[in-house]
């Protein structure tokens, strides 16, 4: 539920004029990178506990952890083409790019705790 909010407010933030001058490079490319950040972790962990809907595990954690790595990155895409259509908005592979690395960056640290908690004695 808090992953849906996250997009809904990034999709109506993003229509806002003001919008384009919230950050200055090159701040604006870790705000991408942190939103997508808690965005891909979000999701991974809503899928992760999606068994909690059957009682039994419909993916595994690091599938979770894949699959919340791609869909904000697919939802960062998304972001940048709506951006075409705003007044004052450019898209900018940069910015995708900042998403993308974002989300892999949380991801793979939420993998490495999985693994590391597994390993503690």
């Amino acid at each position: 539920m808090l992953a849906l909010l996250l997009v809904v407010g990034l999709f109506a933030g993003a229509s806002l004029p003001v919008a384009s001058n919230l950050f200055h490079p090159p701040w604006d490319k870790v705000a991408h990178a942190a939103t997508f950040a808690v965005l891909a972790m979000l999701l991974a962990v809503a899928l992760r506990d999606a068994h909690l809907l059957h009682g039994q595990s419909a993916i595994s954690p690091v599938m979770a952890l894949g699959l919340g790595w791609a869909l904000a990155a697919m939802v960062g895409g998304a972001d940048e083409i709506h951006q075409i259509w705003i007044p004052g908005r450019v898209a900018d592979w940069y910015d995708w790019f900042a998403d993308v690395l974002g989300s892999g960056v949380a991801t793979g640290a939420l993998w490495w705790l999985q693994g590391a908690s597994r390993r503690a004695p």
